[in-house]
């Protein structure tokens, strides 16, 4: 199956309209660049795309169109095109005879319109990130879509290059020349002064000049554009000093990033409401305020003719890029499931979310600024990063994003305790009481027209308290222009499973500590008959029967019944296979002793429980040889997990830097607590050390 590619021209893409009448027709002569052989984007594809014109068929005559409108009304004419010096030139004409043709012809005389492409691609090969292709009579850097054939359909006339987020028109690079001369003099050997001064512009540090080139070509600048602005702002042709080109690099970016913040307001500010998707494409395409303020005076006088779907004026239900898009965008790019995605925006939000997943850690960092209104710099540096760590948004991305992948990683990590213990809501940190109900009394008969005597309840007390666990990670300098979002997001994700593992390390630790409870008493005592020791209380069969005996005439502090059966076989790992054995084998098989010949633990519907930290040597009291059996928690709750007011997840939050800092920190706090809070449910059994 093949795409079509829509691809709107900038810069050298522009059509020329002949006022003057053709001789013996209604006619306007035309001729134009439709596309000058560089990389274009495309919503559909994460890598931009290079039409390699030497595998492109070009019919002899082409319809010319409005806007990629194939429909007959928005027909201005017939065309032929031909691919001359590695880029598509047109000629042909457009009929002023219809409201539309008058409508282009007039507004050409007072600016350039743009041509724009239609194609479908029949071949295409992605190119590696370090790998280099010759194409179109120049050299490309990876990554990108190498369309190695395609076939032109049609040619559009267009105000401006299309908007990505709404169609599939692209803008091709606005810095690519047409000129072969000017081409073959950007492969002479650059003047140590200029490798220099594009050395520090763009940070490269001390890349060789094709390291330099192969930079240029990647970010659609010449090596003439470069001697340009370097010739207008030195003042001594000869040589200069390092200290010399890195004042005048400074004085470079200061005065183009004050010429483009003017321009964006200026165009902003010319389009107004009305026309701000056309401001978002002029500010894309490098127009200027003039450029724009006469299309927008265009389109204002012919409004009454032309469609609501004009040229590049286009309706959309998708947001603005803002904070939420951008935050969407991030998940996508980073892993964050689709369904938690979903759920965390609007419909619309994820839509345009979706097509920015490839965003860059710079690109992020350049855009929370821009989106508030803050002056950075065309070239990516320290003033880039101030400004993007001062506004509200990128904290709160950045913040929001890690959150996320926190919650993924500890929601994938298996707990243990969660599945022993009841969980509780502690509303702060003082310690807390938590009082059980344990009886009400017997219902006792009731004479004649007596008085029914009114019952009292017992209750059994335990405490639980929270403690604050947590750590502080950052988002260094070095990531930051190493370009790399997913090393910082590894350190939340880590920290996620961390967190749930520490439930379970928190459970453990109290556990084989055996601590005092309430009553003065060790959890595990002879007074609390839950504590089998001796070489038979060794998992085996007989033991396991003798446990859930003893497990069954757990009391209340009332000294009646429970009445509940152990759920679950607690064994360290060393012992998981054995008891699987015991409780799954529906025979025995051993001496004369063992009489019936059957296995009455496989009906005792116990579930195998195993845990490598019952065993580990880190904690007092581990044991190879020690196992429990416990009651369920929705009927007794043996321990509590408790959570401040509800929280049950760990939480990421963005903290203050430091100065010494290079970088934005964050930490992760999981407020937690795991108490005992009943002894009657669970049986310990020492084992054999």
């Amino acid at each position: 199956m093949t795409k079509k590619i829509l691809a709107a021209g900038l810069d050298n893409n522009y059509i020329q309209c002949a006022a003057e009448k053709a001789s013996g027709n209604d006619l306007a002569n035309v001729s134009g660049v439709a596309y000058s052989g560089g990389p274009v984007s495309q919503w559909w594809s994460r890598l931009k795309l290079i039409i390699d014109l030497e595998g492109m068929s070009v019919a002899s005559q082409l319809p010319l169109l409005y806007n990629h409108q194939n429909d007959p009304e928005y027909r201005l004419g017939e065309i032929s095109a031909a691919i001359e010096q590695q880029q598509i030139v047109i000629a042909g004409g457009v009929d002023k005879s219809t409201e539309r043709g008058k409508f282009i012809t007039e507004a050409g005389k007072k600016f350039d319109w743009q041509l724009s492409i239609g194609a479908e691609i029949l071949a295409v090969e992605e190119v590696a990130p370090d790998d280099v292709r010759s194409i179109n009579g120049r050299e490309f850097a990876g990554p990108f879509l190498h369309v190695k054939k395609s076939f032109l359909r049609e040619v559009s006339v267009c105000a401006v290059g299309a908007d990505p987020d709404t169609s599939l028109q692209i803008a091709a690079s606005l810095n690519i020349t047409s000129n072969p001369k000017t081409q073959n003099e950007g492969k002479k050997i650059m003047e140590k002064s200029l490798l220099k001064f594009i050395q520090l512009r763009y940070e490269l540090g001390d890349a060789d000049e094709s390291a330099v080139k192969a930079h240029l070509t990647k970010i659609g600048r010449t090596v003439e554009a470069e001697m340009a602005d370097f010739q207008a702002s030195k003042q001594d042709q000869g040589n200069l000093s390092e200290a010399q080109i890195s004042a005048i690099v400074e004085r470079q970016l200061q005065a183009k990033a004050t010429a483009e913040n003017e321009r964006r307001t200026g165009i902003i500010a010319a389009c107004g409401e009305e026309y701000r998707a056309l401001a978002e494409e002029a500010i894309t395409a490098g127009y200027s305020v003039v450029e724009t303020s006469k299309i927008v005076a265009a389109l204002k006088k012919h409004s009454a003719s032309v469609p609501a779907a004009g040229p590049n004026v286009i309706v959309s239900s998708n947001p603005a890029l803002n904070a939420q898009v951008l935050e969407a965008a991030v998940c996508f790019n980073q892993g964050i499931s689709e369904k938690t995605i979903v759920a965390s925006y609007p419909e619309q939000v994820v839509e345009a979310g979706n097509k920015y997943r490839g965003i860059t850690l710079k690109e992020l960092i350049r855009l929370t600024a821009e989106i508030e209104g803050l002056n950075v710099s065309p070239t990516f540096g320290n003033d880039t990063i101030k400004a993007a760590f001062s506004t509200v948004s990128l904290p709160g991305i950045l913040g929001n994003v890690a959150n996320k992948k926190a919650l993924q990683s500890f929601q994938a990590q298996p707990v243990i305790a969660t599945r022993l213990c009841r969980a509780g809501d502690l509303a702060d940190f003082k310690t807390s009481e938590r009082y059980r109900l344990t009886d009400v009394g017997d219902l006792e008969p009731v004479a004649d027209a007596g008085e029914i005597k009114n019952g009292t309840m017992k209750e059994d007390k335990a405490i639980n308290q929270l403690d604050t666990y947590g750590k502080i990670f950052t988002i260094t300098r070095k990531m930051i222009y190493n370009d790399d979002l997913g090393a910082f997001l590894t350190i939340p994700e880590a920290m996620g499973q961390r967190a749930a593992r520490k439930i379970d390390q928190l459970f453990h630790a109290r556990l084989l500590a055996n601590p005092v409870f309430t009553d003065g008493k060790t959890l595990f005592h002879s007074d609390h008959s839950n504590y089998l020791t001796g070489s038979a209380s060794a998992l085996s069969l007989d033991a396991l029967k003798a446990a859930y005996t003893k497990f069954l005439q757990a009391k209340d502090s009332a000294g009646m019944p429970i009445c509940i059966a152990p759920k679950y076989l607690f064994v360290p790992s060393e012992l998981d296979a054995f008891a699987r054995e015991l409780t799954i084998a529906q025979g025995v098989v051993g001496g004369s002793n063992v009489i019936p010949d059957a296995n009455v633990a496989s009906k005792l519907n116990l579930e195998v429980i195993s845990s490598p930290y019952l065993s580990a040597s880190v904690f007092n009291g581990a044991s190879s040889t020690g196992w429990y059996l416990f009651g369920d928690p929705a009927q007794i709750d043996t321990f509590e997990i408790g959570y401040l007011q509800g929280r049950r997840v760990p939480t990421v939050e963005h903290g203050n830097t430091d100065f010494n800092t290079l970088g934005m920190s964050f930490r992760v706090v999981f407020d937690l607590g795991v108490r005992e809070q009943a002894y009657q449910g669970i049986v310990f059994n020492k084992g054999v050390n």
